[in-house]
């Protein structure tokens, strides 16, 4: 994970780790602590320019992941879409 985390940044990209950017949203920590293996950022968000578009997800037991992503997108300043279809 942290060689990953280290290829990521060698190629110009800057990892966000949701854990730290909410690390004080005690609700957000409480799901994200339940589900620790379960929060893949890859398939729920994309990143376009300063803002991320949220992706709906079919499971229904992962709807609180977008809700995680939304709220760290929201502490990093950054405007949030929801992608509807």
């Amino acid at each position: 994970y942290d060689t990953f985390l280290s290829l990521i940044a060698q190629n110009g990209a800057e990892p966000v780790l949701i854990g730290e950017v909410l690390k004080d949203d005690a609700e957000a920590m409480a799901y994200i602590n339940r589900r620790p293996n379960v929060m893949y950022t890859r398939d729920i968000s994309i990143m376009v320019g300063n803002g991320i578009i949220l992706l709906n997800l079919a499971i229904k037991g992962r709807k609180f992941d977008e809700w995680v992503v939304q709220r760290a997108a929201a502490r990093l300043g950054g405007g949030c879409s929801q992608k509807t279809t």
